[in-house]
């Protein structure tokens, strides 16, 4: 009597194997997928709109890169060539991107000059110009340079690499005999990389770009106020 309770129970569950109580097949719902990603777009902007970023996330080619530096790596460039005609002076050009020492030494921190070669000039540097670059523990935080005076070249330049900026600010700066010109400030947040431009500088010709890490701004900031600090001492 057992065993035919078993068969019995036995071939009632096989009976179920292909037959028509399965639940039918789970259908993908195109609508529902849609607006998923229309969210996840909308919490992308937002996290970028209060610059919420992950250090560690996979950063788009050439994000951290300025003119080929990586930010963030070890710095190895090559030394340029000193003259031969002025003792303790380099040569004025090269053929090649290399690195003028300075006496801007801090800390942990010093500071470098970039020559670039002037046969590939980039567009948006103040010609003849040189870069400022920050060393840290061997790697290259951040780099600051001068603009040419044309900001919608340069701001065009940099919305291609960075996108829009998070802050875009306009402003007017006027002259000694009154004159008055349009300026503007502008900074992105692109993962742990930050940039700041501002169109006119220390006069009308050239603006200033800085580009760097978190590390790289931390230690501009702590120059900025040892200057200030040391000027109040003057």
């Amino acid at each position: 009597m057992i065993i035919k309770i078993l068969l019995l129970l036995f071939f009632t569950g096989c009976s179920n194997i292909g037959g028509d109580r399965l639940p039918p097949a789970k259908q993908f719902d195109t609508k529902a997928i849609e607006q998923e990603l229309v969210l996840r777009k909308k919490d992308l902007d937002k996290a970028r709109s209060t610059e919420v970023f992950d250090p560690n996330a996979v950063k788009p080619s050439g994000i951290n890169t300025v003119f080929g530096l990586a930010l963030g790596k070890v710095f190895n460039l090559p030394e340029c060539y000193k003259s031969r005609y002025k003792p303790g002076y380099y040569e004025d050009f090269s053929k090649f991107v290399c690195f003028e020492k300075t006496l801007a030494n801090r800390d942990a921190s010093k500071m470098v000059l970039i020559q670039l070669p002037y046969e590939d000039f980039p567009l948006i540097v103040y010609w003849g110009s040189k870069l400022y670059a920050t060393i840290i523990d061997d790697n290259l935080e951040l780099i600051r340079l001068k603009t040419t005076s044309g900001k919608d070249i340069v701001l065009t330049k940099l919305k291609e690499k960075y996108g829009d900026p998070l802050k875009l600010e306009s402003f007017d700066v006027k002259t000694k005999i009154g004159a008055s010109f349009d300026a503007i400030r502008a900074e992105w947040r692109v993962f742990n990389i930050k940039v700041v431009y501002n169109s006119i500088d220390q006069n009308l010709d050239f603006g200033s770009l800085t580009i760097g890490t978190e590390k790289g701004f931390e230690d501009l900031d702590k120059s900025i106020q040892f200057d200030m600090q040391k000027g109040r001492q003057l």
